[in-house]
């Protein structure tokens, strides 16, 4: 629940990345010229096997908040059900 929380709030999933293979990705990313908004687009894709690539399971997760925002929206609690952190996926 607390990665769903993060997640809506903008945090950038890091997946399986270091923190410094993290750190290093950005500086090359924003080196380049690339907008914040591309950088970010980035980040969540492997670029030279940095990363596992798991595209269908960071659409599960971002279907899943989607929902739970609707739910909330709609009046319900949205925090019935638990979520792992995508670092966390197998």
């Amino acid at each position: 629940e607390t990665g769903c929380a993060l997640y809506s709030t903008g945090v950038i999933s890091g997946h399986d990345l270091t923190s410094e293979a993290a750190i290093t990705k950005l500086m090359f990313l924003f080196g380049q010229g690339y907008s914040a908004e591309e950088v970010k687009k980035m980040m969540e894709r492997p670029l030279v096997g940095e990363m596992r690539s798991d595209a269908n399971a960071l659409k599960i997760l971002r279907e899943s908040i989607e929902n739970q925002q609707g739910n909330i929206a709609a009046g319900g609690s949205g925090g019935a059900h638990q979520h792992r952190h995508p670092a966390a996926w197998p």
